[in-house]
């Protein structure tokens, strides 16, 4: 079971909490592997999946299972961060031409792609004691991309992969902790392109493919698809009036700083989508001010920047319409419509994110291992807000 709580409140916009179902026992099954994914602005839980063997024996020789749809996706999604992570690791140790940070950049994303491996429980290994004589094992990691330009391509290229697949997850949990741990592969691809100079058509040529939708029919409204657009025009509408606060820099001769421009870049955009948004009668559930419930959240809450934790409740309102509606595609401006609408706006966040801030390796979600939250649990499970939200 998933619950999915908007707070009824100032504050509901920004606090999307999504629970977990009944953990599964760990076992040295895959397919009875625990695995608990929470998304949103706070998880209330530990993501593991624990890489087990399940192995059972046929006329005396080893055989190993056949894993599920599901874990098959998060054993192909861990093997590609670990290849990522050994190719960053390499390319960081040598001098990049032109690229004075580089070398910074591919440390940062070997140890992010780590760490998103671990999220989804690392990679299964059948045979920690050692395969004994004539057991299968599993094939071993492709060699590492030989240069960082492959490096940034594939992080994008294969995190777009992941989520244009999601819908092939049965669970709601699994596919929001897949596609958070896509998202800051992505993410990170970014980031390595604009380290290196790559132009911003050509990073266009890796994201247009897995979701290019321009002969794609636009998407009858429903009552549900219209209620969750409301919910996240209201969210998006929050990001509007505080990112221009927490960007701004001092008056200058010079004109706005690149953090004020690039933030007022992104709040113009936003505007613009949810005009056209509402133009299409979706209910108008906005509120007048986000600016007093976010400060109060400030005063205790662990986060690197204000800018980094608008950033991190924009993805989560962005990544909740995508998990609900993956291809959503509605009749807007040209540029808009050859995507679905929660896809598009996830990859419009990671790239002024990264120009105004610090990307975490599992944006959108926050992860805890404080398993005495499950009183939140049941907040939110029954709709209600819990004490945490002050109430």
């Amino acid at each position: 079971m998933i619950g999915m709580t908007i707070m009824q409140d100032l504050t509901r916009i920004w606090h999307i909490v999504t629970t977990r179902r009944t953990s599964r026992e760990v076992a040295r099954d895959p397919s009875r592997a625990r695995r608990t994914g929470l998304a949103g602005v706070a998880l209330v839980s530990t993501l593991a999946l624990s890489g087990c063997g399940g192995i059972y024996f046929e006329n005396t020789k080893p055989v190993l299972p056949t894993l599920s749809v599901d874990e098959q996706m998060f054993q192909d999604t861990v093997r590609q961060d670990l290849l990522i992570e050994q190719s960053a690791r390499d390319l960081a140790q040598e001098t990049i031409d032109d690229c004075n940070s580089c070398s910074d950049v591919l440390t940062a994303i070997a140890d992010h792609s780590i760490e998103r491996s671990q999220v989804l429980g690392g990679l299964w290994e059948p045979w920690p004691a050692g395969p004994p004589s004539d057991a299968p094992t599993l094939p071993a990691l492709p060699e590492p991309y030989p240069d960082a330009h492959i490096v940034a391509r594939r992080a994008v290229e294969s995190g777009i992969t992941v989520l244009h697949s999601i819908d092939t997850l049965d669970d709601m949990d699994d596919r929001i902790a897949v596609s958070a741990v896509a998202l800051g592969r992505i993410a990170d691809g970014l980031r390595l392109a604009d380290a290196l100079g790559i132009s911003g058509s050509e990073v266009d040529t890796w994201v247009s493919p897995a979701f290019g939708l321009a002969d794609a029919t636009p998407s009858s409204l429903t009552d549900e698809a219209k209620s969750d657009l409301a919910t996240a025009i209201a969210g998006w509408d929050c990001a509007t009036q505080l990112i221009p606060l927490y960007t701004a820099g001092p008056d200058s001769a010079d004109g706005p700083s690149w953090t004020e421009y690039h933030g007022q870049e992104q709040t113009e955009k936003l505007l613009t989508l949810t005009a056209n948004l509402l133009a299409l009668d979706v209910p108008d559930e906005r509120i007048p001010s986000c600016i007093g419930a976010f400060e109060h959240d400030l005063k205790d809450a662990d986060v690197a920047s204000p800018v980094d934790e608008i950033e991190q409740r924009l993805l989560s309102v962005s990544l909740t319409l995508f998990i609900k509606h993956p291809n959503l595609v509605l009749p807007l401006a040209q540029e808009e419509s050859v995507r679905p609408l929660g896809f598009a706006q996830l990859i419009e966040t990671l790239r002024y994110w990264n120009q105004l801030g610090a990307v975490p390796a599992v944006p959108g979600i926050t992860i805890t291992s404080d398993d005495s939250s499950d009183t939140a649990v049941e907040d939110a499970e029954t709709g209600t807000p819990g004490d945490s939200d002050g109430r």
